[in-house]
């Protein structure tokens, strides 16, 4: 959703003010494909907010001299998870080692690619992502009118923090091939036989036995 609110004041005969907030809210969460922790996206359930506040008053000084004070704070935030986060890696064979060295990041699905085609199992890498970052925005001005001409001063303070982390692959990435199903590893097509094979060996077998 999207909301908007400005309120306006006039303070004295020569001095008015006005406020205005702004909030914008969304939420998402992409298709998963497979249904389970294995999903293969590039992304995961995202939520995210939008938020400003502005702030403003004049002044008129005399007929011919204006001042001018603003204030402007915006902050945007976005949390994405992954599917299925907090999997337990272990629970695939992978050694506690491993799960203890994922767990300082982000322990979910690792993600498997495999060759020949077959679909990749697990996010594609990135997940979870979140950023906090607001910016802060202060001006000052004077303004001088003389006959013809037009004579402005002032100064702008501006101060922005950014709060970012996101993971590559914080669960492993792992890529299987026919290789290690091969009758020689070193050459496809070689069966044993003495005739020579355009395709030896199964990646998904290679997944399998757990031999990238």
């Amino acid at each position: 959703y999207h909301g908007d609110a400005r309120v306006a004041y006039q303070l004295t005969s020569n001095n008015r003010a006005f406020a205005r907030f702004s909030k914008y809210v969304d939420s998402s969460v992409p298709i998963n494909g497979y249904g389970n922790e294995a999903a293969k996206t590039g992304s995961g359930p995202q939520y995210a907010t939008a938020t400003s506040v502005s702030l403003d008053d004049t002044w008129t000084i005399r007929p011919n001299l204006l001042a001018e004070f603003r204030y402007g704070l915006s902050r945007y935030t976005v949390d994405r998870t992954a599917f299925g986060q907090g999997f337990d890696i272990s629970s695939l064979g992978l050694p506690g080692s491993f799960k203890a060295v994922a767990a300082r990041e982000a322990l979910l699905f690792p993600t498997f690619n495999q060759s020949d085609g077959y679909s990749a199992l697990g996010m594609s890498g990135y997940v979870p992502y979140s950023s906090y970052n607001t910016g802060h925005d202060a001006t000052a001005s004077l303004i001088l009118v003389k006959g013809h001409h037009n004579f402005k001063v002032g100064a702008n303070f501006r101060k922005f923090f950014v709060n970012f982390y996101q993971y590559g692959q914080p669960s492993g990435e792992f890529q299987f091939d026919r290789s290690w199903t091969q009758y020689n590893p070193n050459d496809a097509t070689d069966n044993g036989g003495g005739t020579a094979v355009a395709k030896a060996g199964h990646t998904f077998a290679s997944m399998l036995l757990g031999l990238p």
